[in-house]
C-alpha cells in the first residue's frame, strides 16, 4: 500500500518502500530482558508465521512492484535493522517510518535503531499504542529518555465517520502534527465525538483503562491529541495549552 501510494504521487522512482520483517513471528524475551506478561507468551501466538520474504516478493510483484521500489530485509529487528541503517550510509532518510512490532523490545528495538534517520517533519506511526502494553512502555520510555515533545496524535482523524476505532497513534518529529495547519487539542474521555476504543486483554480493558493511560496521564507527552479545525493557539476544555515543545521551548 505504501508503494502503491508513492506510485500514485509519482515518486515511486525517487523513493524506496522498506519490509522489515522477522517471518518467524515474535521472538521469546531473553533472561534479562524485563517483559510485561504479554510479551512473555506473545511468541507462542504464530503472529506472522505463516508468512516468508518469497511470500511477500510474489505478493509485491503481482501488484508492479520491483525488487527496486520495495525492498525486504528479513530477521530479528535487534539484528536486521543496525544492519539495514549502516549499509544505507549516513545520508539515509526515512520519511514515514510505521512501527508494528506488538511487544516492548521489538518496538523499542526498531525506534533505537531507525528514528535518527527520520527527518524533522517526518512521521513515526504507531500500529499497537493502544492494545499491546509492552508497545505502549516501549513507546513512552523512548520518548521519555530522549525527551520528545511532539504531541501523540490519534491516526482516528474523522469525527463525522462512524465506525471507527481508537487504536494506533503517529507525531511528527520536530514538526505540527497538523498537515492543514489547525491545532492538535488533547482528547478527553467526555468528548461527544470519541470514537470507539479498541479495547484488548493485552492492555486497555475499559474506559477506566483509558482514562488512566491516554486521557488524563500526568505526563502530557503520553497524552492522545487530536487534529481540531479550530483556531490556533486554542485551549482544550480542560486548560490544556496547545502546542508542542521542541528542543525545550513551547512551539
Amino acid at each position: 500500500m505504501a508503494a502503491a501510494v508513492l506510485r500514485s504521487l509519482g515518486e515511486l522512482g525517487s523513493r524506496r518502500v522498506w519490509l522489515c520483517d522477522s517471518f518467524r513471528g515474535i521472538p521469546p524475551p531473553i533472561a534479562t530482558q524485563k517483559a510485561v506478561n504479554i510479551d512473555k507468551t506473545a511468541w507462542r501466538k504464530g503472529l506472522g508465521n505463516d508468512n516468508s520474504p518469497a511470500l511477500a516478493r510474489t505478493r509485491a510483484t503481482r501488484l508492479g512492484f520491483d525488487e527496486a521500489s520495495v525492498r525486504i530485509a528479513p530477521g530479528w529487528f535487534n539484528e536486521s535493522l543496525p544492519r539495514l541503517a549502516q549499509s544505507n550510509g549516513v545520508a539515509w532518510r526515512i520519511a514515514v517510518l510505521r512501527l508494528d512490532g506488538d511487544t516492548y523490545f521489538s518496538t523499542l528495538e526498531a525506534l533505537e535503531a531507525l528514528y535518527d534517520r527520520v527527518p524533522p517533519g517526518g512521521f513515526v506511526v504507531v500500529d499497537d499504542y493502544m492494545d499491546w502494553r509492552g508497545c505502549f512502555d516501549a513507546i513512552s520510555d523512548f520518548r521519555r529518555k530522549r525527551d520528545i515533545y511532539d504531541p501523540l496524535v490519534t491516526v482516528y482523524h474523522a469525527p463525522e465517520a462512524s465506525g471507527e476505532i481508537l487504536r494506533g497513534v503517529y507525531w511528527r518529529k520536530d514538526h505540527s502534527p497538523c498537515g492543514d495547519g489547525s491545532p492538535a487539542i488533547r482528547w478527553h474521555s467526555t468528548d461527544p465525538d470519541l470514537p470507539r476504543l479498541y479495547y484488548s486483554g493485552h492492555h486497555v480493558a475499559n474506559a477506566t483503562d483509558a482514562d488512566r493511560w491516554f486521557f488524563n496521564p500526568v505526563d502530557t507527552r503520553a497524552a492522545l491529541h487530536k487534529c481540531a479545525r479550530s483556531a490556533a493557539g486554542a485551549r482544550d476544555p480542560g486548560g490544556f495549552e496547545v502546542g508542542t515543545k521542541v528542543g525545550g521551548r513551547q512551539a
